[in-house]
């Protein structure tokens, strides 16, 4: 009996134990139905501290239950930095009245443009979101809703078993999105795209972009997260791994990091023993890139594939570039090079066959040619390099003088031109041809010309003559 008595007191305060546990870690959370075992745990605490999240007034989080379309707003608000304006706050949704707690958060949505709404003009905040609509408007606000890739590519939708059940009108969308690798699918190779989204998933999939993510350092909300953002909507800039170099079995691949819809400058190869460098060829495509080109707004994943030639001698040129030349362009002060800055070619090529760098000169100063010279119709005879000149650009005597100016010296004023304005001739300037002189203009030296009389024909007015009243 007694036992009996013991064992059914241990049950007890084990299962007293459990229970008290249970509510210490629900409590250590915050909220009483959120635990630390919860799959999603560690990334809700983090989105509680940056505000990107909250709970219920009850003090629940309800982490696995449907989140409607106006939650989803609200959050997706919040992580992206997106704020109210009053000047172009207003809800156009008949299901969207001004009191509602989330009319602004939906005014909000449609003024960054990733809410449209239905055809027939409502919202239905009060709707669970599914997958499908969640992930459209992510990509919308990412810029890439619109990206359409092969059905083939590996890393969109083909990878998942259900992936038909993805709407028409949603496909480019969520396959763009899915190429990213912005969106997970399940164990079982399933996407379920058509699922509700809980609001544990909301988290998980807002995560998903934030380890992607480049925070705007010069944003004044400096130690707030909530800076990120998208598609250059806003201050912020996506960033995705998106960039790869390959450079052979014998070399660990590297990776460089990419701000989404930004240029990229290609970086040099890491040298290679035996070696030269080539360039760099996109996969799958002919195209070829030197280090130092530019790509302009670098929008999709792009794999570049390391080009080399043995170097045998180990003089620096390839092998097979032995009986080649390679011409080299840099830039002297005061500018730089725009364009290819080496060529190799054949012997006997002539510099008009080769596509020279543009030479821009920085303010002030102006390209005056190679050094050494560069004959466009001589043949290429060995390798040399060149460099482009600048000069300062200077103001001389010769320059043109309008306005107000005054014109001094020796000139002379000739052919049909007009001296006109407040301009002064002055000195022995001689005032030929068919000139007209006219307005207040002086000429002096000591010779005056008063009125407004016209010094007519070949004529020239010289010695201390006065010209006066109307004479021609």
């Amino acid at each position: 009996m007694k036992s009996r008595i013991l064992k059914i007191t241990s049950l007890i305060l084990v299962t007293s134990l459990i229970t008290i546990l249970s509510i210490s870690s629900a409590m250590a959370s915050g909220f009483s139905d959120l635990s630390p075992m919860h799959w999603c745990y560690e990334k809700i605490m983090d989105f509680l501290d940056k505000d990107y999240v909250c709970g219920y007034e009850d003090g629940t989080f309800r982490p696995d239950q449907t989140i409607t379309r106006a939650e989803y707003v609200k959050i997706v608000n919040n992580f992206f930095g997106y704020s109210v304006d009053e000047d172009t706050l207003d809800v156009t949704f008949s299901d969207v009245s001004e009191d509602d707690w989330f009319a602004e958060c939906v005014a909000v949505a449609v003024d960054e443009g990733y809410i449209t709404g239905y055809p027939n003009g409502t919202f239905r905040p009060y709707d669970p979101i599914r997958r499908q609509e969640a992930t459209v408007i992510l990509s919308r606000i990412l810029g890439i809703d619109e990206e359409e890739y092969p059905e083939s590519n590996p890393d969109g939708m083909i990878q998942y078993s259900d992936a038909d059940e993805l709407e028409d009108w949603a496909y480019v969308a969520v396959n763009s999105y899915s190429v990213y690798n912005f969106i997970n699918g399940y164990e079982d190779g399933t996407i379920k795209i058509l699922q509700n989204v809980t609001r544990a998933e909301t988290v998980e999939l807002l995560n998903r972009l934030q380890e992607n993510i480049v925070v705007d350092d010069n944003n004044d909300d400096d130690d707030d997260n909530r800076t990120i953002a998208g598609g250059g909507s806003s201050s912020g800039s996506v960033s995705r791994y998106i960039f790869y170099y390959s450079e052979g079995k014998e070399i660990e691949n590297y990776r460089q990091r990419v701000p989404f819809g930004k240029s990229v400058t290609i970086q040099p190869a890491i040298e290679r023993d035996g070696y030269v460098f080539a360039g760099w060829q996109r996969k799958g495509t002919e195209e070829i890139y030197e280090a130092e080109d530019t790509i302009d707004k670098l929008r999709s994943t792009m794999t570049l594939e390391a080009i080399w030639k043995e170097d045998s001698d180990g003089n620096g040129v390839a092998d097979e570039d032995e009986s080649k030349y390679t011409i080299t362009f840099v830039a002297g002060d005061n500018g730089e090079l725009s364009g290819k800055t080496k060529v190799v070619v054949e012997e006997g090529t002539r510099f008009s066959e080769i596509d020279l760098p543009e030479a821009v000169a920085d303010e002030g100063y102006r390209f005056v040619g190679w050094l050494p010279a560069i004959d466009m119709d001589s043949e290429i005879t060995k390798s040399e390099e060149y460099v482009a000149i600048f000069e300062r650009i200077e103001v001389s005597g010769d320059d043109e003088v309008s306005g107000d100016d005054e014109v001094s010296g020796d000139d002379e004023v000739s052919g049909d031109d007009e001296v006109s304005g407040d301009d002064e001739v002055s000195g022995d300037d001689e005032v030929s041809g068919d000139d007209e002189v006219s307005g207040d203009d002086e000429v002096s030296g000591d010779d005056e010309v008063s009125g407004d009389d016209e010094v007519s024909g070949d004529d020239e007015v010289s010695g201390d003559d006065e010209v006066s009243g109307d004479d021609e």
